[in-house]
């Protein structure tokens, strides 16, 4: 007798997620996160898309630029803090170096919104370990060679330690042109304010991307507020405050 042939089973597919779910699944995930950070950003955060997060305090090596347009102002900087950053933590032991951050510049604009940007100030920040200024101040020879250094590459610019804190923040990563931060900016506002919060800080971002190798259109800027919850009277008033000043990029 012919031998039966077992019948193959149908092995259904699964149905393809659609990606709005996967979107919200990875937002959901962030904000189950304890502590946000630059790694987190790029590995998690979904662009143009506002988080209401937590960010762990950052100490600091800063610089403030005179008032003017960024593209005039911040050029003149930068040697001096990139230099004053990697001269301290290439000091240190290897195994050493973990509290120091990579490349990423965290700029405050405390003006932005009030003023012109052709007298924009900012604050320049890369992070460092938190014993990076005493080591700094009680090693004359590395304290030394980076001072001579600076006045080569950037005289006149003076650079200092802070603690940058944070907390409560409200948070969204823009790709694209700096020109084009508008709408990415206003979404977050929205969002803040939709949420029942107030600002803690002042305008923020982190720039992922260098500019001098990156196309504009691929620039990868976090933009970000430390915030606070407020009362209803203080979200009204604050709504208030930001469709009256808006930043022009």
């Amino acid at each position: 007798m012919p031998k039966k042939v077992k019948k193959s089973k149908k092995i259904k597919k699964k149905p393809k997620k659609q990606k709005i779910k996967k979107v919200s699944k990875k937002i959901k995930k962030i904000k189950k996160a304890k502590k946000f950070n630059v790694k987190v950003v790029k590995e998690k955060l979904v662009p143009f898309e506002p988080i209401i997060s937590e960010m762990e305090n950052q100490y600091m090596v800063v610089v403030t630029t005179p008032p003017g347009q960024p593209t005039d102002t911040l050029p003149k900087v930068i040697p001096a803090l990139y230099g004053t950053m990697m001269g301290i933590k290439m000091s240190y032991p290897k195994s050493q170096r973990g509290g120091f951050g990579g490349f990423e510049i965290y700029g405050r604009w405390p003006n932005a919104h009030l003023v012109p940007k052709d007298e924009w100030v900012s604050e320049l920040g890369l992070k460092v370990d938190k014993t990076a200024e005493e080591f700094f101040n009680t090693h004359k020879d590395v304290r030394e060679k980076i001072l001579k250094k600076r006045e080569e590459n950037a005289p006149c610019v003076e650079v200092r330690f802070e603690k940058w804190d944070y907390g409560t923040v409200g948070i969204i990563l823009h790709i694209g042109s700096f020109s084009e931060e508008g709408p990415t900016v206003k979404r977050l506002h929205n969002h803040i304010v939709n949420s029942g919060y107030v600002f803690n800080g002042v305008h923020e971002e982190v720039y992922l991307s260098d500019p001098r190798r990156t196309k504009e259109e691929s620039l990868k800027t976090v933009i970000l507020y430390p915030i606070r919850k407020g009362t209803d009277d203080e979200v009204v008033k604050f709504k208030k405050e930001l469709e009256e000043h808006q930043i022009n990029f």
